[in-house]
């Protein structure tokens, strides 16, 4: 019998600017692909919560991102994807009403409620709940960066996001819990990290040589 896989993650999981033949998820064999782009890890996270509450496949995939990305609630019923770039509503096309509140939205989050500690450490919280989930519920669980670099996760990064020395041990306790043993090829590693030889659009999303590239490595994990 065919096995489920689920994958979920931001630009560099769904590859909107792919066809869909060329697209690592199709190379696999994925079966359900929450990924959207320009997403945050709060989005992730509560699109798998929503899919593991009725759901158990037999792999997924995550493809974790930018953690200075965030997501709010919309009077819409659907959310407000924010990046340090741009804001907007998913699976909406927006007015031009909704277009300007989208960019304040943005710029009020940004200026007066962005913390990139605690968007690091919720992304490292998410990363061990789901993690621990999937070894209770018998899911084959594969993690990946989307576009951090492994070797920016270190002690310097983790000193510069934290404002005490309390903070700081935190997060490495965080760390420390984010089992190596679901990676893909090592802890933290990422697409674009395995892509960087590889030709890039003008968005610096890898084009079809390097979505293959980056399914051959994914394929030797499943």
């Amino acid at each position: 019998m065919p096995k489920t896989i689920c994958a979920n993650g931001d630009s560099f999981t769904e590859e909107s600017y792919l066809d869909k033949a060329s697209r690592w998820t199709t190379t696999i064999g994925v079966t359900k692909n929450l990924s959207r782009s320009g997403v945050s890890n709060e989005r992730i996270f509560n699109t798998l919560i929503h899919y593991l509450n009725t759901n158990k496949p037999d792999i997924l995939i995550v493809g974790w991102t930018d953690w200075d990305r965030f997501m709010l609630p919309s009077p819409k019923g659907v959310n407000f994807n924010l990046t340090p770039n741009h804001t907007f509503l998913e699976n909406i096309e927006m007015d031009e009403h909704e277009l300007g509140l989208s960019k304040e939205v943005g710029k009020f989050y940004y200026k007066n409620l962005h913390s990139s500690y605690t968007n690091f450490e919720n992304m490292l919280n998410y990363m061990i709940l789901i993690q621990n989930y999937c070894a209770n519920a018998s899911i084959k669980l594969l993690y990946f960066f989307s576009t951090v670099d492994s070797r920016w996760l270190n002690e310097f990064t983790v000193r510069e996001l934290s404002k005490t020395k309390e903070q700081e041990h935190h997060l490495n306790n965080l760390i420390e819990k984010v089992n190596e043993k679901f990676w893909i090829h090592k802890k933290f590693y990422s697409m674009f990290e395995h892509c960087r030889n590889f030709e890039k659009d003008e968005t610096l999303h890898p084009k079809k040589e390097g979505s293959a590239h980056w399914a051959k490595l994914v394929a030797d994990y499943l």
